[in-house]
């Protein structure tokens, strides 16, 4: 009798590999997987870090006071508008302030030319002119640029009201 087993051919390391690459494969999609979702849900981003209990956080550093230069006090100003028909008129107190010490008696010795040079800028400006907080912001920074251009030079940096009336 022959051997009916010469004829059969057995395959033995077959299924293994089919095995081994279908773990492999899982293992990739499962590990990009993973990936995909700490980059989805964190974002990649690394948690804030809560401070030592012996490190205290610094204080915010408090606001520093604005230092202001020396200021000229000028009387009170009392100057025709320019209006047609019923005349209007303005009163203003102004303090100017000098840049430094040393300008400050530059603008004192100058308050009588400031002053005529204050009257003629308000003769030139109307009653709607001086309405709304735009509008007196405007002409503060025309009477510093305006003092300084009789001063000549930049000795005053601003000009703060202490009184504004129109009637």
């Amino acid at each position: 009798m022959a051997d009916d087993t010469e004829g059969e051919v057995t395959k033995v390391d077959g299924g293994g590999k089919n095995r081994l690459m279908l773990i492999l494969m899982l293992f990739n999609l499962l590990l990009i997987a993973g990936l995909g979702a700490y980059l989805l849900l964190g974002g990649g981003q690394p948690a804030a870090a809560a401070p030592a209990p012996e490190e205290k956080e610094a204080p915010p550093p408090e606001p520093r006071a604005r230092e202001f230069g020396p200021l000229i006090e000028l009387m009170p100003l009392i100057a025709n508008l320019n209006s047609p028909g019923a005349p209007r008129y303005i009163k203003v107190t102004v303090h100017l302030e000098a840049r430094a010490d040393e300008d400050q008696p530059i603008v004192e010795r100058a308050i009588p030319p400031i002053r005529s040079q204050m009257l003629i800028y308000f003769s030139e400006v109307s009653a709607p002119q001086t309405d709304g907080s735009e509008n007196k912001e405007r002409i503060r920074r025309e009477l510093v640029d305006a003092v300084n251009d009789v001063l000549g030079g930049t000795h005053v940096v601003d000009a703060y009201f202490t009184e504004f009336v129109v009637q």
